[in-house]
C-alpha cells in the first residue's frame, strides 16, 4: 500500500445501514447518483418524492435478490460518506452497489474499497463482479484501471469482473 492509501486505511470504516437516520441520508446519497431525476422538467419538492419512491424500490430489489448481502455506510473520520453494498460467496465478491456523497468523490475512497475486495478476491481464489451505467464514465474509467474488464451488458448498464491473473 502506498502513503495515500495506508492514510485512508486509518480514516476509513464501514458499519452496517441500520441506524434511523440513515435511511435520509441514503435517499439523499441515492439522489446524487441519479443525474435524470435531477434533470427532469418537474419542481424539486417532486424531484424528492420521486428518489425516495425510486430508493425504496432500489432498496427491496437489492434485498430481495441479493438476501445474504452486506449494506453498509462508508465513514471517513466517523462522518458518513456513502454506501457499500457487498454479497460474498464461494467463487465471487459482487459489489452490488458503491455510492460516494459528491463531497467526498475523487477522495480515493471509491479506490480503496474496491482494491480491499480485490485483495480479499485474490486471496481467496474469486472473482470481483459489478454492473455501472453505461453512462458513468468516471466509475467505467476507475473501475478499468482497476483490472476490471467488461463481461456482458444489457441495454442501461456493463456488467465489469476482476479475476485473479492466473484465470
Amino acid at each position: 500500500m502506498d502513503d495515500k492509501t495506508t492514510n485512508l486505511a486509518e480514516r476509513i470504516t464501514l458499519r452496517p445501514a441500520v441506524f434511523p437516520d440513515d435511511e435520509e441520508f441514503l435517499v439523499a446519497l441515492y439522489y446524487t447518483t441519479r443525474d435524470d431525476i435531477q434533470a427532469a422538467p418537474i419542481d424539486e419538492e417532486q424531484k424528492k418524492s420521486l428518489s425516495i419512491m425510486q430508493y425504496i424500490a432500489q432498496k427491496q430489489h437489492y434485498l430481495s435478490q441479493f438476501p445474504d448481502s452486506k449494506h453498509d455506510i462508508i465513514l471517513l473520520e466517523e462522518k458518513r460518506a456513502g454506501r457499500f453494498w457487498t454479497m460474498r460467496s464461494k467463487t465471487e465478491i459482487l459489489i452490488v452497489d458503491l455510492a460516494i456523497m459528491p463531497e467526498y468523490r475523487n477522495m480515493r475512497i471509491g479506490t480503496f474499497l474496491l482494491q480491499q475486495a480485490i485483495e480479499e478476491a485474490a486471496r481467496t481464489s474469486r472473482v470481483v463482479n459489478l454492473s455501472v451505467l453505461k453512462t458513468g464514465e468516471a466509475a467505467i474509467r476507475l473501475y478499468k484501471r482497476l483490472g476490471f474488464r467488461v463481461s456482458g451488458e444489457i441495454p442501461t448498464h456493463f456488467q465489469m469482473r476482476w479475476q485473479p491473473e492466473n484465470e
